[in-house]
């Protein structure tokens, strides 16, 4: 699986080049669960969700989920060793979706080919800001790993899991 990430200038950095993270503080998580998420940042950040999956192929994104964070514990929960480019402890958000999407969005290297993707997730500072970090691929980040996380769309029929009948 092909993970990609973005610098804050909107390069794609692409894996090999990643450095590690700094493990965060033990008590960043138990702090992030206990924010609330405001009622206008969840609407904000489900209309930066449906903008980046249009603008990467899929006008319909579902499964779109926040958690209020630290820097580090959002980068870890997507598996992301990226560069430092804020404090550990640094509030964000991490929005992931599901899609059909393309990386329209994504530079590459002059002849390679970047494949379809099922997720995109997103850091952005809490304090308003560009996202700092930017996923294209096929797995949905731990947001549980992150905090508690927050589901911003509601699930559409066809796809939910089918249920039993009783």
């Amino acid at each position: 699986m092909l993970t990609l990430r973005r610098h804050l200038d909107g390069r794609v950095l692409w894996p090999a080049a990643l450095a590690l993270l700094a493990v965060a503080p033990a008590g960043a998580a138990a702090a992030s669960q206990a924010t609330p998420i405001p009622s206008g940042a969840r609407a904000e950040l489900l209309g930066e969700a449906r903008r980046v999956g249009a603008r990467d192929g899929d006008p319909r994104p579902f499964d779109i989920e926040v958690v209020l964070t630290s820097f580090s514990l959002g980068a870890q929960a997507t598996g992301d060793g990226g560069t430092k480019v804020m404090s550990a402890g640094t509030p964000v958000y991490l929005l992931a979706m599901r899609g059909h999407f393309t990386c329209n969005s994504c530079s590459h290297p002059r002849g390679a080919k970047i494949g379809p993707g099922t997720v995109i997730w997103l850091l952005r500072p809490v304090q308003r800001g560009p996202a700092v970090g930017f996923g294209f691929g096929t797995v949905y980040p731990d947001l549980d790993a992150a905090g508690s996380p927050i589901r911003l769309d509601r699930p559409a029929a066809h796809h939910r899991r089918a249920e039993p009948a009783l």
